[in-house]
């Protein structure tokens, strides 16, 4: 059965699978992670990252500050450090992520809230991608145009479950609709939908844990990665035999080397189930 096939509306943001995965108790996870400041004067990317004690259940997750406004580098730690922490205080309630939405609403709140040092509000925003693996099944979260891959091992497949919410990707989903009207001067690859935005207009979610395989693996990258490496290049070094950690490195290697000039903030978590 194809990839494809088995990760059911993924450009709506529902994702599943009807694969049966190993069972739970025999699947740990492996996580490797890089990131680095390119030839950038500050660090606009954040990532955090936690690992339970048995291996068993991971959560990984990216926020690229947005360069064009004030504050990225402050947006994206606030919000990954306030989303991480309620992740993980839902999950000792046993919720995990039953109220994203609302966390996403919060995170988004406390962006606008943000003042710089004379007091005036900043506008300010970044984009959050992440990653929760529990007993061998992934949830995924995405707003903004940072990336989650996913590599099938069985069927050496790799797919990307999240979409960029820009301006041309918001003209492709009101195409059919009266009331808009294109704008030929909006740069196209201007995002929409981020945290901080007057609105979060566009979220990627599973409505169904994708159920995971042993040698599976899950890559999460802000953008400074595929503006340099194509999602071949990507995929060559995902299915590499080298470890998570080597991978996140190399990844990261690779984009460098390709910089003509100049290389943005880049940041890769890399989780594998063993």
């Amino acid at each position: 059965m194809k990839l494809l096939s088995k990760i059911k509306n993924r450009m709506s943001g529902n994702y599943s699978s009807d694969v049966p995965c190993d069972k739970s108790d025999s699947l740990r996870i492996d996580i490797g992670h890089c990131s680095v400041l390119g030839t950038r004067s500050y660090q606009e990317d954040a990532y955090r990252l936690d690992l339970s004690d048995d291996g068993t259940r991971a959560i990984g997750l990216i926020c690229d500050g947005m360069g064009g406004l004030d504050g990225g580098d402050i947006a994206s730690n606030k919000v990954a450090d306030f989303v991480m922490s309620q992740l993980l205080k839902d999950e000792s309630e046993g919720r995990y992520i039953e109220h994203i939405d609302h966390i996403l609403a919060e995170a988004n709140e406390m962006v606008h809230e943000l003042k710089d040092s004379d007091g005036m509000s900043m506008r300010s925003g970044t984009t959050l991608v992440l990653a929760i693996i529990d007993k061998g099944k992934f949830d995924l979260i995405s707003v903004g145009d940072s990336r989650l891959y996913f590599y099938e091992a069985a069927t050496d497949q790799m797919i990307r479950l999240t979409r960029e919410h820009n301006y041309l990707f918001m003209a492709e989903q009101l195409k059919d609709d009266s009331s808009f009207v294109y704008d030929p001067y909006q740069r196209g690859d201007a995002l929409v939908s981020f945290i901080g935005a007057p609105e979060i207009r566009y979220v990627d979610k599973t409505n169904t844990p994708i159920e995971l395989k042993r040698g599976d693996k899950i890559l999460l990258c802000s953008d400074g990665l595929i503006n340099l490496l194509s999602d071949e290049e990507i995929k060559k070094i995902l299915v590499s035999k080298l470890k998570p950690q080597e991978i996140a490195e190399k990844e990261i290697d690779c984009a460098s080397k390709a910089v003509t000039l100049g290389q943005d903030n880049t940041t890769v978590i890399v989780m594998e189930m063993k």
